[in-house]
């Protein structure tokens, strides 16, 4: 976790920043948009968000194999943005 920093967007206010990388489907359109939707409800922390794809078309067993061969390409693209912590958000039954 990063140390506090100073936000003047939010009022001046000083509070924890946590950057949050995010490993995602290709063929995801709503957890960029959910998880900071349910996450602003901490009013004493800050988050960012950080994306990279894994490629996926359709949900069968060669499409699954085929986009977690690329999860550590994903890691180490989030990597560089320096995140505190990794979510690999695959939701798929």
């Amino acid at each position: 976790m990063t140390e506090p920093t100073l936000h003047p967007s939010l009022g001046g206010t000083t509070r924890p920043h946590h950057r949050i990388g995010l490993v995602v489907p290709s063929s995801n359109t709503t957890v960029e948009r959910e998880l900071p939707a349910l996450l602003q409800r901490h009013q004493d922390a800050g988050f960012s968000f950080h994306s990279s794809r894994m490629r996926m078309h359709t949900v069968s067993p060669e499409e699954l194999r085929a986009m977690n061969a690329q999860r550590e390409r994903c890691v180490d693209e989030i990597g560089d943005a320096g995140v505190d912590t990794v979510l690999y958000a695959c939701l798929v039954a």
